[in-house]
């Protein structure tokens, strides 16, 4: 303890008889008279201001600001804060984000709205393996099975990986140069974003897996999303499912059913200002190109009639069903039904809050751990919906031909059924298209329809 003279006053010919422990409250009042009137003013206008506005510091605040911080050069390693919100990004965090692979430390800005894989390496992965693309450790209770991680330097070596194969079989320098050019086009994908001049609406997503069906097959994919997109002035985002291996390996997920959700989670990234975004599995086919999806459903006077209210969720007697008083402003989600559920190959997202929220609620590892969805993305959303009412209140079901018709039966001619594709639907799902042989037989005609002029 200190001695007793530090409790003494330090100030000396103390005039006032008021003890000395006792605010002088007329003295305190004096000074802050003059901030007691204006603070409720500048707090109104601040108010006003974001009424107005919608931004809560006036813009030649964050200016001066900006400008006052710029000789310090505040979080020099990605230059000068030119915004006080800009603090709030994980570059400037220190952190990466929640989601997926993409980057904030290398990103390849893309003036061409349509990304997606080089298709022509789906061959060279294949043969490559995990064990060039990942790192690599065994399982300790199995030997013979290996799990597969992203390294620190994922992004920036390239070479080592081709040491790791047990088949020393690329001794040529051409074969050596195409397979380290894969491996570079492969991890590079998660670094690609959009950085043109035009804002695409709607931006169609699409995952790809090179292990299950041929390049040619691919190619058709790829080109009808571009089609479309090119005559509607869209964006398109492909992935491979094959980058996401180490995070759904770890929970035992189909990563092809659940790399969609992560992949249209990175191309929010890579489409920041897009509104809505596009779901379409591979193999699904846009039979309508003369179809806009802004004006053909996202559109308030297009979506509001077809949605499906008091629809459940899982029919035909689900309890929980979707709200009879919901509005289209508050749709984040857009699905199509089925006679148990919900459809998760084609869908639609808004890329808003509620939109994220949805898509991480997903994606959570402690959803996707349960033994019932591992391999159904389907029955995940639909648990989602019926147990959390801010999510279903987000959601808008809508009459399944909108978005997902499906191929008729080869041994039907009945086309009557309300889920099966009709002439002039904007869309043909093939549910049943399991391996490359069927899909390009069941395909292949559809394509060529589109590919004629004036086809519908």
């Amino acid at each position: 303890m200190g001695s007793g003279s530090e409790l003494k006053a330090r100030r000396k010919n103390q005039k006032s008889v008021l003890p000395l422990s006792l605010p002088k409250a007329f003295e305190l009042n004096a000074k802050t008279s003059k901030f007691s009137t204006w603070a409720p003013i500048i707090a109104l206008l601040f108010i006003l201001h974001f009424t107005i506005t919608g931004k809560l510091i006036p813009y030649p605040i964050i200016t001066i600001a900006s400008a006052l911080s710029a000789p310090f050069k505040l979080f020099t390693k990605h230059g000068v804060v030119q915004s006080i919100s800009e603090i709030t990004e994980h570059k400037y965090l220190g952190s990466s984000p929640a989601h997926g692979l993409t980057s904030y430390k290398a990103r390849i800005p893309e003036k061409n709205k349509f990304i997606f894989p080089v298709i022509q390496d789906s061959n060279i992965l294949k043969e490559l393996g995990y064990e060039r693309l990942f790192g690599v450790k065994s399982d300790s209770d199995n030997k013979n099975k290996n799990f597969y991680f992203y390294s620190p330097d994922y992004y920036e070596d390239f070479s080592k990986e081709l040491k790791k194969g047990p088949n020393d079989d690329m001794k040529d320098m051409k074969g050596i140069k195409s397979h380290e050019q894969a491996i570079k086009n492969f991890k590079k994908n998660g670094q690609r974003v959009y950085g043109g001049n035009e804002n695409p609406e709607v931006v169609l997503v699409t995952a790809l897996n090179y292990e299950n069906l041929d390049p040619s097959y691919l190619v058709k994919i790829v080109q009808n999303r571009v089609d479309y997109a090119h005559k509607n002035k869209y964006g398109v985002y492909a992935r491979w499912a094959q980058e996401f291996i180490p995070i759904f390996q770890k929970t035992r997920n189909d990563v092809d059913l659940w790399s969609r959700i992560s992949i249209l989670r990175e191309a929010m990234v890579a489409f920041p200002n897009a509104k809505w975004f596009w779901y379409i599995d591979e193999t699904s086919l846009i039979m309508r190109d003369d179809i806009s999806i802004s004006n053909y459903i996202l559109k308030k006077e297009a979506l509001e009639p077809i949605m499906l209210k008091d629809q459940p969720v899982v029919p035909p007697e689900g309890v929980i069903k979707t709200y009879s008083n919901v509005k289209v402003e508050d749709i984040s989600l857009l699905l199509t039904p089925t006679k148990t559920g919900v459809n998760t190959n084609n869908f639609l997202v808004k890329n808003d809050l509620k939109g994220h929220a949805i898509l991480d609620m997903w994606n959570n590892p402690l959803i996707r751990v349960y033994s019932a969805f591992r391999r159904d993305t389907s029955k995940a959303i639909e648990h989602l919906l019926q147990w959390h009412p801010t999510l279903l209140a987000s959601t808008g079901i809508i009459p399944p031909r909108t978005i997902n018709a499906v191929a008729p039966p080869e041994d039907s001619k009945n086309n009557d059924d309300e889920f099966i594709y009709h002439n002039g639907d904007l869309l043909i799902s093939f549910p049943k298209c399991k391996d490359l042989a069927k899909c390009e037989r069941l395909l292949g005609p559809f394509y060529d329809q589109t590919q004629q002029k004036g086809a519908l």
